[in-house]
């Protein structure tokens, strides 16, 4: 098995005609959300062995940041200059297989819409764009970095919003699932005499909580569109997740 952790670099300072694109830096939300999510990556007991940066410096200030925080040795980063340039998804290919096969993980630090676009290549179910700090795990059913493509698992996906924010939304989720499932079952309850009605009801309660629990639990693309949607509502939240790509503004963010 071999995994590979995605993450967009955190937000960096706007666009100006004066700075150019390669050398904007985080601005200090960006610097929070990078370290948050280095932390919450930390919680997973999640340590890939290899850290591969863009060489901008908002991409390469994420990853020492992330280093920091995961006792990684800053000067093990591994620069990979095609991360900014091209950052296609075969790119992103070419520097996978590359990679030595004792090497089980590995985090790359980069820039959309080339990360995005990796990601919906392999996860053919993941609906949207990356958000500036968002972190994305995949794992490929491979011995070796050289066969790595194709469809891939998803085994991490975290957004850079509190863990509590996550969880109420995430329970949110699963009340939206409950409640459409016994919704459902009402329709075919109608059907029965009262008395059996009613001892379904209580089982049907039960069910619908498991099932609901089960679906989220397994990231499922429904659960990962409601997420997606419920999250960008927050204004606190800070995503900039949307329709806009990378090269909007100046070719790559």
């Amino acid at each position: 098995m071999k995994k590979v952790i995605l993450v967009r670099h955190g937000k960096g300072v706007n666009f100006r005609p004066d700075i150019d694109d390669f050398n904007r830096a985080l601005v200090p939300k960006g610097k929070r959300d990078s370290r948050r999510m280095a932390k919450r990556l930390l919680s997973h007991a999640i340590t890939p062995e290899l850290m591969i940066a863009s060489p901008a410096d908002r991409a390469l200030e994420t990853a020492h940041l992330f280093a920091r925080v995961l006792n990684y040795p800053v000067r093990d980063i591994r620069l990979e200059f095609s991360l900014y340039r091209e950052g296609s998804p075969q790119t992103i290919f070419d520097v996978l297989h590359h990679l030595d096969d004792k090497l089980s993980s590995v985090i790359l630090f980069g820039h959309n819409p080339g990360f995005t676009d990796f990601v919906r290549a392999v996860l053919p179910d993941f609906p949207f764009n990356l958000a500036k700090s968002a972190m994305v795990g995949v794992a490929f059913d491979s011995d070796t970095w050289k066969n790595v493509e194709a469809q891939g698992q998803l085994f991490l996906f975290e957004y850079p919003v509190s863990q509590k924010k996550m969880g109420e939304t995430e329970k949110h989720i699963r009340k939206e699932i409950r409640l459409k499932l016994q919704q459902a079952a009402a329709d075919v309850l109608d059907t029965f005499d009262p008395s059996t009605r009613k001892q379904m009801e209580t089982d049907i309660r039960k069910r619908s909580k498991q099932l609901a629990k089960a679906f989220t639990d397994h990231s499922g693309a429904f659960f990962l569109q409601r997420m997606h949607a419920l999250l960008q509502k927050d204004s606190d939240a800070g995503l900039e997740a949307g329709a806009e790509s990378e090269v909007s503004e100046a070719g790559k963010k």
